[in-house]
């Protein structure tokens, strides 16, 4: 009788133990979803313009991913708007689009893109989200778009277009700055002593700098990475 009494109050000690667990974690959850939608509302702006401001003329996608602070969260939707620079997601309960607070912003993906923040004073880019092209130790590469809406005229019709700047970047070990890569010129006199390989490389699988970038350097820093 004693044994079975312990035992019952060791039971319920138990449940009331996952259930305050349960509640901790639950609140917990929730104090991380108010720091996520904390950012201010998100407003389309230039909805008659021809094209799209997010990254590859996508609008949202519902199965992103984001480093916000120090906590994951997967499975977000999200939307990055690159005329503004910002990253957009909808608010769970409220029928309203969110600007989520940048600085808290380490890196997130959209499909199979990755990108991060970089700050000026660290890398010397203009502080922004950058596409990760590629990464490693010896080896980075970064993509940056920019957006801006004109308007065009065409015989009496005008109307306003989005118009896109595409930069890379690259930045080797050894160097202390990004470099600027614009053609693929530049890009294989970055590794001169392979120059000729890195030509035939690029003619084997049918790539140029011109018609595919982020293919082109992608191949070129990992077959350097890969015979360093």
């Amino acid at each position: 009788m004693y044994r079975t009494i312990i035992f019952a109050a060791f039971l319920l000690w138990c449940v009331r133990l996952q259930a305050q667990s349960s509640v901790e974690e639950t609140l917990y959850t929730i104090r991380l979803n108010d720091q996520l939608y904390n950012g201010r509302e998100y407003v389309f702006q230039f909805q008659n313009a021809v094209g799209s401001q997010g990254y590859g003329d996508l609008g949202f996608v519902d199965n992103g991913t984001i480093l916000f602070g120090n906590v994951i969260f997967r499975n977000v939707p999200l939307m990055y708007d690159i005329v503004a620079d910002e990253v957009i997601t909808r608010h769970p309960d409220r029928l309203m689009n969110l600007v989520l607070v940048k600085q808290f912003i380490r890196h997130f993906t959209i499909g199979d893109n990755r990108f991060v923040y970089l700050d000026e004073n660290h890398t010397g880019l203009k502080s922004g989200f950058y596409h990760e092209i590629y990464y490693s130790n010896n080896l980075c590469s970064y993509e940056k778009r920019a957006k801006i809406v004109k308007d065009f005229a065409t015989g009496t019709t005008r109307e306003k277009r989005f118009v896109e700047s595409v930069y890379f970047y690259i930045k080797r070990k050894e160097d202390s700055d990004f470099i600027e890569v614009k053609s693929q010129n530049v890009l294989l006199n970055l590794f001169g002593e392979k120059k000729k390989e890195l030509r035939i490389l690029l003619r084997e699988n049918d790539l140029t700098f011109k018609q595919n970038p982020l293919k082109t350097i992608s191949t070129v820093l990992a077959y350097v990475d890969n015979a360093n």
